[in-house]
């Protein structure tokens, strides 16, 4: 036996050698990269105020896709030899939603719909659509922003996409090095609302249509599937104002019937002291320049009512609900009006 003893200790080495070589061949060697391929992740695209996130989500694609979890800078990934993209982007979102993701050309990053969870309840009974958006029969609104769904607002999500690299295998397992710098997907609207007479308003709310559901994580496009953001106005002496983070706002193409054109239009609510509601609503594309949006951008929108009634002050109450308490609540009527 003791002969035999070294015989069998090279069998289990070579055992336990062709097990680890062969990893890639199952999932089990998941978390323990040793391929070719090494992604140095670059966040100098981020805000210095934001903290970089902790992990990133990176799929190769090469006839099929592979996602690999890996932190903050990246890390090693296992590759085939032959010639692969790779779609990266941070993993630390809650608010949005990942779909298309076999195809990095339809990879996407979108926004659930609020309409079964979200409500306000409606001073008046206004003509309306069956998802909840509402607004009057001589409202601006066109056929396609009647129809439009309730969407929250995003996350901070980084993406970026690399050109076709060519992966070969290296006996000395020197991997081969990728940089890739995330960008951001998203965009602010910062709406001002300058009011004349704003010591007779007590709260202010708003909405605006218009807004892009998705957008393309590897370049940046924006959908044509549009929504409608709900938010709460921040009151000021003078002014309301709030800033809103979307993935994108989008002219429709040239031509475009009138009825199904995408529009930005801002619906405002005016609770006033005396418990009354004042209501408007403006157009806003003039203000946007379209053709020279850029991610992390802020847009900035100036509005300005001037016939706020002069009031007495009523009984209290206010909204029936804040933004923070859309959750699990039943679906009512948002009243949008015209000026």
């Amino acid at each position: 036996m003791r002969v035999r003893e070294p015989i069998y200790r090279c069998l289990l080495l070579l055992l336990v050698a062709w097990w680890c070589t062969g990893c890639d061949r199952n999932d089990l060697c998941y978390d323990h990269p040793h391929g070719s391929l090494w992604v140095d992740v670059d966040w100098s695209a981020l805000p210095p105020e934001l903290e970089r996130p902790e992990g990133v989500n990176i799929s190769l694609y090469n006839g099929e896709v592979k996602t690999t979890y890996r932190g903050t800078y990246g890390g090693a990934i296992m590759s085939n030899d032959g010639m692969h993209r790779l779609l990266v982007f941070n993993s630390d979102t809650e608010s949005i939603l990942f779909r298309g993701m076999d195809d990095i050309e339809t990879a996407e990053a979108y926004l659930d719909v609020r309409a079964r969870t979200a409500y306000r309840n409606s001073p008046a009974t206004k003509a309306g659509s069956e998802n909840g958006v509402y607004y009057p029969t001589t409202s601006r609104a066109n056929g396609k922003t009647r129809s439009e769904v309730l969407l929250g607002q995003p996350d901070r999500v980084f993406a970026t996409a690399s050109q076709t690299v060519e992966v070969t295998y290296n006996a000395m397992q020197q991997k081969d090095t990728i940089h890739v710098v995330p960008e951001s997907r998203v965009l602010f609207v910062d709406i001002t609302v300058r009011v004349d007479g704003m010591k007779n308003v007590r709260e202010c709310r708003g909405s605006l249509s218009g807004v892009s559901r998705s957008i393309r994580l590897a370049d940046g496009a924006v959908s044509e599937d549009t929504g409608t953001v709900i938010f709460d106005f921040q009151k000021t002496e003078d002014a309301c104002m709030e800033t809103i983070a979307v993935f994108g706002v989008k002219q429709s193409p040239e031509g475009t019937p009138e009825e199904e054109q995408i529009q930005q239009i801002v619906s405002m609510e005016f609770l006033l002291i005396d418990n009354s509601v004042q209501t408007y609503e403006m157009d806003i594309q003039h203000q946007i320049d379209f053709d020279n949006i850029v991610p992390e951008m802020t847009i900035p929108i100036d509005l300005k009512i001037t016939d706020i009634p002069d009031v007495k002050p009523g009984g209290g109450g206010g909204f029936d609900a804040g933004i923070g308490d859309w959750e699990d609540e039943e679906i009512i009527p948002i009243p949008v009006a015209g000026k």
